[in-house]
């Protein structure tokens, strides 16, 4: 082999190398700041004229949900640890049992938004990569691809947009396992809690063949106290 072309692949080896460190580097980062906050949240899941009211608890590596249906407060239990995610059905009893591979990819409440949506698992899968740099809503994002590496849920992988400053995932566009783009998940509405800035507002649209099927909200209230800014910055 001519020197010249070895001295190319050693360095483009090297490029691919260092590439792939950032991009673990960077979906470390994403997964570090989902656990930073200590919130109680109070908000609804949004689909036309269905309303269903929601709790969300993050406490560290703790996210606890409860969304309200039939009358009832069901809950779900969602275990952030550094390297995976664990998913627990809360009993009525208090009491919680491993979540069903089965249901991860249902819809919740007839909504548009899924456990595997709300879980945020696909930031916890291991094949990662970088591809490429974009501008969504004024803010700079890097682009990173995710392979799904089991059967569960319905998605085969997913295009993520990461700030660039802060690391916060920004949107999320999912593809089906005909590696059909399916659904889209973007924060449309920022708001500043206790200095860090969370999403206010998530926009979950249902896309086939291109075009939007439905369109579903989650939409977070601003928490009261002396701690909480009314500060919004919006993304729309």
């Amino acid at each position: 082999m001519p020197y010249a072309l070895s001295i190319i692949l050693c360095l483009f080896g090297s490029l691919l190398a260092s590439s792939a460190q950032d991009v673990h580097e960077l979906m470390a980062r994403a997964r570090y700041v989902t656990t930073l906050s200590k919130t109680d949240l109070e908000g609804r899941l949004k689909k036309s004229s269905l309303e269903i009211p929601v709790k969300f608890s993050l406490n560290g590596e703790n996210l606890m949900v409860q969304y309200y249906v039939d009358s009832l407060w069901k809950g779900l239990h969602v275990k952030l640890n550094p390297t995976n995610c664990q998913l627990f059905d809360i009993n009525a009893d208090g009491s919680e049992s491993l979540f069903s591979d089965q249901k991860i990819g249902q819809d919740i409440a007839g909504t548009d938004l899924s456990y595997e949506d709300l879980s945020l698992r696909f930031l916890y899968w291991p094949v990662a990569e970088l591809k490429g740099e974009e501008r969504i809503k004024s803010q700079n994002c890097y682009i990173v691809r995710v392979h799904n590496p089991d059967q569960k849920g319905n998605y085969l992988y997913c295009d993520l947009w990461l700030h660039q400053k802060a690391s916060n995932l920004m949107q999320v566009k999912a593809y089906d396992r005909n590696e059909q783009h399916c659904k889209t998940l973007q924060a449309a509405d920022l708001m500043n809690v206790d200095g860090e800035i969370m999403m206010r507002k998530m926009k979950v649209e249902v896309v086939k063949n291109g075009d939007t099927q439905s369109i579903s909200y989650l939409i977070f209230k601003n928490p009261e106290g002396p701690k909480s800014s009314s500060r919004r910055r919006s993304l729309r």
